[in-house]
Order: structure tokens, then sequence, then C-alpha cells
């Protein structure tokens, strides 16, 4: 089977993955790169973001140094492209004096030549991809079209995920909006507030204990009272509801 023919069935498995809402793990796609791409030997997605720059999935320990190093360098491929480069390639690490570093830690892990490629991410959070190899020159035009096919699968996967997140965040937050709906009639009818009242009260119960207001609201569900409010200063308790 042909790289490029092993890049089509990951395709397909990954839309009938996405279609299935069965996504595999990112570590697990990304370990296709090695058949995927002739000469690739590690691989790893790292995110720029509101948390600082980061890989988030690689295929080795190895691959996550080499990505950690070029972030602490400020140099490398993978820099290039969170920095805003569509794709950055080096064929021999060695080559290049300003990578000296970054070369001599790659030689020990086995690494001459690296290649980095832009993925479809947050807007705000530039992704890249980056593929290692053992060899000088690994990387020429074919094995970096490759490269892009597979990022684009990355990509897709990405999407994927983050599309589930956002669902799931939803779900939650449906769930919370119902239970806190749920509670607040309650109290309304327990103690004959009027709903503004009966949310600022469940709310003050949520910050005075120092709890998410969707658990107060399950308790209140649960035991037909608003959860005990201490004061602040004097030790002094009351009950509400």
């Amino acid at each position: 089977m042909t790289p490029l023919e092993l890049m089509a069935r990951q395709f397909r498995g990954l839309s009938q993955a996405m279609a299935e809402e069965t996504l595999p793990e990112l570590g697990e796609v990304l370990h296709y790169a090695r058949t995927a791409i002739p000469g690739v030997s590690e691989a790893a997605i790292a995110v720029a973001g509101r948390r600082g720059t980061r890989t988030i999935a690689a295929t080795s320990k190895a691959a996550a140094e080499l990505d950690a190093l070029q972030f602490g360098l400020g140099r490398g491929t993978a820099v290039a492209v969170l920095d805003g480069d569509e794709i950055a390639l080096v064929s021999d690490l060695t080559s290049d004096d300003s990578l000296a570093v970054l070369a001599a830690h790659a030689a020990e892990l086995g690494v001459r030549s690296m290649l980095s490629v832009r993925l479809g991410h947050a807007a705000d959070e530039p992704a890249a991809i980056t593929f290692y190899a053992g060899d000088a020159g690994t990387f020429g035009p074919a094995q970096s079209a490759l490269a892009s096919i597979f990022a684009a699968c990355v990509s897709l996967l990405l999407a994927g995920q983050a599309g589930h997140e956002r669902a799931a965040g939803l779900a939650r937050a449906v769930q919370g909006n119902r239970e806190i709906s749920v509670a607040i009639g309650i109290l309304m009818a327990r103690n004959r507030w009027s709903r503004p009242e009966a949310l600022e009260r469940l709310v003050a119960s949520s910050q005075d204990l120092n709890r998410r207001l969707v658990d107060v609201a399950t308790e209140v569900i649960a035991t037909r009272r608003l959860p005990t409010l201490s004061r602040r200063r004097g030790g002094r308790r009351r009950r509400d509801g």
C-alpha cells in the first residue's frame, strides 16, 4: 500500500469515526505518521494559547522534549509555524549554526531533520504538527505534500474534538440551568419569595458556602431547603427556606 493509499484509508476511518462520534485520540492518529510519511520517526502536536505554548500530543517522550526545546530556545520549525508560517522545514539541523543547541540534543535522540505544518485550530490558539526524522534530507516536496495532507486530517480531528467538547459543555449548561430553575421554583413556593429574591438567595448561598451554583440547586431539589448560610463575621448561623 502506497503512502497516499494509507492516507486515504486514514481519512476514511476518521470520517467514519466523526460520523459515529467515536473519535480516536490524537496520540493514536500521530502514530500513523510513521507509516504514512516515509522517513518520519516521531511526531508531535503543539498549541500556543492562553496557557502558553505546550505539546498536547506526541508519539514519544523524545518528540515532546524536542518540541519543548524549540519553545525554550525560541527557534525551530514548530516555533516558525506557531508564529505564522504555514510550513517550515530544516533538511539538516547540523547545517544551521543558529540551531546548534537544538541539533546537538536532537542528535542524541536520533533526529537530524524536521518539518512543521500549521493546523486548523481556534483562531486565538495557533497549532502546529511537527514531524521528526533520523536522516538529513528526509523532507522533500513529496514528503512535505504528504505532511500537509496528514495535517489536514489532524485538523479535522481537532475540529471534531472541539465540537464534541462544545456539545458536552452545552449539555452540562442546559442541565445546570434546568436544576437552577427547579430550585428557584421550590424556594418560591416554600418561602413565598419572588423569583428575583429566590435567585438572589440561591446565589448568596453558593457564594457563602463556596460551592457551584448548580450544586447548591441540586441540594435544594433533594432537601427542599436552602443550604445553611454562615455569617462571615461573629460565627453566628441562620437558616433560610
